[in-house]
C-alpha cells in the first residue's frame, strides 16, 4: 500500500508545471494573435481620428457658408473666394 502512495505522489509532482515546449507554443499563439490584432487596432484609431478631423472641417465649412448666406446671401455669382473670407473669421 505504501508503494502505491509513493507512485501517486511521483506522478502528481511530475505534472505540476508546464514544459518548455508548452510555454513556447502558448507564446507563439499569443504572438500570432498580436500580429493580426495590433494593426487592426491601430487602423481603427487612425480611422477614428481622420473621421473626427473631417467632421470638424465640414462643420467649419458649414458655419462659414451659413455666415456668408446670412450676411450677403448666396447667388449664382458667389465664388469660393467669398467663402474664404468667412473661413478666416472662424
Amino acid at each position: 500500500m505504501a508503494s502505491r502512495r509513493s507512485v501517486v505522489k511521483r506522478k502528481s509532482s511530475r505534472s505540476a508545471g508546464f514544459t518548455l515546449a508548452e510555454l513556447l507554443i502558448v507564446i507563439t499563439i499569443l504572438g500570432e494573435i498580436a500580429t493580426f490584432t495590433i494593426p487592426k487596432i491601430v487602423y481603427a484609431q487612425v480611422n477614428s481620428q481622420m473621421n473626427s478631423v473631417v467632421k470638424e472641417d465640414f462643420s467649419t465649412l458649414a458655419q462659414a457658408f451659413q455666415s456668408l448666406s446670412l450676411d450677403k446671401g448666396v447667388s449664382a455669382t458667389t465664388t469660393s473666394n467669398d467663402l474664404g473670407a468667412y473661413l478666416t473669421i472662424l
